[in-house]
């Protein structure tokens, strides 16, 4: 009906296509809940692209501005879903070539202003706010690719908040995976869903061949890696690696890539030079995550000078998380003392929300281990902040016990 009657007719009698216009009594198309004329109608940036916009709300969010910041951050999203209504969702049915392209560009740019509204309500304090959002967007896009990659984003969110039941719930709503082309929402299902080691490969070496670009398909390629290292595959997910490193070698600007190339490198071989190679890798990429996920699995293998090493720097300028992770470190290596002066030197009013649970076990931890009655009280007053889904597992619960002194408990149990 839109194809044969959306046309306006002009003086001159000629036909112009009509635009899709969005209309202020319906939800906002950033998510909602308010309608767009009470939300975002008022605040759509005309002229300026979206690299400004987010370089603003990064400033909004370190000064302090943290209602400006999503306040535009929903405003930009909004611009966003409104753009692929009037063009992605109006050349589905018309113009398959160039609907495809536009899908492929939107993916990723949607899931980036996703991302940057994402950070600004958990600075705002209202990340509840998060999933019910994206489930709205995934009803209203108009665009069926577009719609699965917003469910994965809320699956992804909602089993990294450890909800991991309700993330296959979510996921369940996509339908047969065998249908889905989408790199997310297939990674993510082989995380949350009860099903054989030989289907979860099978949807990992899916998501391999669906992505649509290399970031993507390397992502995808990692997780089917890290699946076959749990398989004790490790003969298989080498000739993985190597191809991945190939790749990688040829283009520039992707550090990140390679430097988690070479920690899965060093995971499969557990050589020294690997070991080397991963270290001098992770220590020249900008990203900090990175830094930490390989200090993480440094720690749980046991190298706790190495992930000193990786750290060093972040300790220096007093980053959180990585004290934090040194904190762990040396409370496992027996250095109880400089495990306690590293924690007390965390300042607790730096360490954001989505940090208070391992905030919460190292103080737990320090207290427990050093015998230190004011850490003590400190970490039984995070507990009281966290959420409940996070206070009842049964790792805290034993934590929880230990810290209330209760001979039941046993204190080596939650370390």
């Amino acid at each position: 009906v839109w194809r044969k009657q959306g046309f306006v007719q002009l003086p001159d009698g000629q036909a112009l296509r009509r635009v899709w216009e969005p209309d202020s009594l319906d939800i906002c198309y950033c998510g909602g809940p308010k309608r767009f004329a009470e939300c975002c109608r008022g605040h759509l940036p005309a002229k300026r692209n979206f690299s400004e916009i987010s370089d603003e709300i990064d400033e909004a969010l370190s000064s302090s501005r943290i209602a400006f910041a999503e306040q535009s951050a929903r405003a930009v999203l909004a611009r966003y879903v409104i753009w692929i209504k009037q063009h992605t969702a109006a050349t589905m049915n018309v113009a398959n070539d160039l609907h495809v392209k536009l899908v492929d560009i939107d993916v990723p740019a949607l899931e980036t202003h996703v991302v940057v509204l994402h950070d600004a309500l958990e600075a705002n304090e209202n990340l509840a706010s998060f999933v019910p959002q994206l489930r709205h967007l995934a009803s209203i896009i108009g665009v069926p690719a577009l719609s699965v990659r917003l469910t994965a984003l809320a699956a992804r969110k909602l089993l990294l908040s450890g909800f991991e039941r309700e993330a296959a719930t979510e996921l369940e709503k996509l339908g047969n995976l065998d249908r889905i082309s989408d790199v997310l929402a297939l990674t993510t299902a082989a995380d949350v869903f009860t099903i054989s080691p030989e289907r979860r490969e099978q949807i990992l070496i899916r998501a391999c061949t669906v992505a649509s670009c290399e970031e993507e398909k390397w992502t995808a390629q990692f997780a089917l890696v890290e699946h076959m290292l749990d398989a004790g595959k490790q003969s298989e997910a080498l000739p993985i690696i190597i191809s991945i490193m190939a790749e990688l070698a040829k283009v520039r600007g992707h550090t990140g890539f390679y430097s988690e190339a070479c920690v899965l490198r060093w995971r499969v071989t557990k050589t020294e030079s690997d070991l080397r190679a991963a270290m001098d890798a992770v220590g020249r990429t900008q990203d900090m995550i990175i830094r930490h996920r390989f200090a993480e699995i440094l720690i749980d293998e046991g190298g706790y000078q190495e992930a000193e090493q990786v750290l060093a720097a972040d300790i220096t300028n007093g980053e959180p998380v990585a004290k934090l992770l040194i904190t762990d470190a040396r409370i496992r290596s027996g250095g109880r003392e400089s495990a306690r002066e590293l924690f007390l030197s965390i300042e607790r009013a730096n360490v954001a929300r989505k940090y208070l649970h391992p905030y919460t076990v190292a103080a737990a931890h320090v207290a427990v281990f050093c015998n230190d009655s004011v850490i003590r009280d400190l970490a039984l007053d995070c507990f009281k902040q966290l959420p409940v889904a996070v206070t009842i597992a049964q790792g805290m619960q034993e934590l929880l016990k230990v810290l209330q002194g209760s001979d039941s408990a046993d204190p080596t149990a939650s370390a």
